[in-house]
């Protein structure tokens, strides 16, 4: 954080000066995504991630919104920056989108703004979840594009206890409130990825669930969590048709994402396969795809969104014991978070930094912090590299 000193300890005409230099950096990147002009707002370089792997991340949402009918409503739950959003409001589609944290609401209506698209796009700064009412949000980091957050109960994208960087306060609603009280009308899709609380988002929806008018649902699931696997059962309870081949295509195997994708349910068995077959296609046909998944999967991703290779230059092995998280730079120095499952590792990865030789000035034995009380329980640490 830096410090710009007030009138009292220093001179006003440097405070005025040195608003004018932030306010003159705005970055906004341009990106053409399958005939969609699309801006970017980019606070960070994590929602530099965000917008340039729009198309690549997640191959299988983009077929999915490719596949819409012309007027067609669009659902997002958990819409952080708006990248699916916007994508869909840019195809012409009407688009209901809830975004509890602050940085990323402010985020999401810039970018709303930016493309001139709030006759496409409502976005709400609330979250939708199990019941309706006040409670607190409990954030992983408070950054901009951040994600990781959690309504009503402090815990991980697994549902383990952990300690959170900012609780904001927050308000949240059933999907099912909502649409009783013609707050939103029925959606012919939603898509659901609240980071491990997705469950409650359904339990929330289950009167809207059984309106025909609902044509799909996608869904962020763990299924190693019974809450998730329980959600199977839900949605062929309402009609609703899950094609295996879909889950193989966008669930990361191996990581620690493993068993962690995309599911998508949907009224018609035939239409589904139809979008594993264009997603299936653009994934054999994306090398970035492939790559950015293989990443997730040994262990090289980087769930936050980060991108740590393109600032540090190291060689990792391939499966990592430790994941990074971000590589940020500080007043020309690097700090290195990640996570591992046991503190030697993180002491393994400061000798990997140390011998590297780009720092001259040293690296910090790693700050240790132990995540959740279980058996599968981590430890984040951070190390300062000068």
């Amino acid at each position: 954080m830096r410090l710009i000193p007030s009138p009292k300890n220093g001179s006003e005409e440097n405070l005025r000066q040195a608003i004018e230099d932030h306010l003159k950096i705005k970055p906004y990147t341009e990106i053409v995504a399958n005939g969609h002009k699309l801006i970017w707002s980019l606070p960070n370089e994590n929602a530099w991630w965000r917008a340039r792997n729009l198309l690549t991340v997640e191959v299988e949402t983009i077929a999915w919104l490719d596949a819409f009918d012309l007027d067609d409503i669009l659902l997002d739950v958990g819409a952080n920056m708006g990248l699916y959003s916007l994508y869909a409001g840019r195809a012409g589609h009407r688009v209901f989108s809830f975004e509890p944290e602050s940085s990323n609401f402010s985020l999401l209506n810039t970018n709303i703004y930016a493309n001139q698209l709030s006759e496409k796009i409502t976005a709400w700064c609330a979250a939708l979840s199990n019941k309706d009412g006040l409670d607190r949000l409990y954030l992983s980091r408070f950054w901009d594009a951040g994600s990781g957050h959690s309504f009503g109960a402090n815990v991980d994208d697994n549902l383990n206890p952990r300690e959170s960087a900012h609780v904001q306060g927050a308000i949240g609603f059933r999907l099912d409130t909502l649409i009783e009280e013609q707050s939103v009308p029925v959606p012919n899709h939603i898509k659901i990825d609240v980071d491990g609380l997705e469950h409650k988002v359904i339990e929330g929806g289950l009167s809207t669930l059984k309106n025909r008018q609902v044509k799909s649902v996608l869904v962020e699931m763990n299924r190693r969590l019974p809450d998730h696997r329980n959600i199977f059962r839900i949605m062929d309870d309402n009609g609703f048709h899950c094609p295996e081949s879909f889950v193989k295509l966008a669930e990361y195997r191996g990581g620690y994402f493993d068993r962690v994708g995309n599911v998508l349910f949907a009224r018609s068995q035939e239409w589904a396969e139809e979008i594993v077959r264009v997603g299936e296609a653009r994934f054999a046909n994306d090398p970035v795809a492939r790559q950015l998944k293989n990443q997730f999967e040994s262990g090289q991703g980087t769930p936050t969104g980060a991108f740590p290779d393109e600032i540090l230059h190291l060689s990792l092995p391939k499966p990592s014991p430790f994941v990074l998280e971000s590589v940020e730079k500080q007043a020309g120095n690097l700090v290195v978070i990640g996570r591992c499952v046991h503190p030697e590792f993180a002491h393994e990865l400061r000798s990997r930094l140390k011998s590297d030789g780009q720092f001259s000035r040293g690296v910090s034995e790693p700050e240790l912090e132990k995540v959740g009380d279980r058996g599968d329980s981590q430890y984040r640490f951070r190390i300062l590299c000068q």
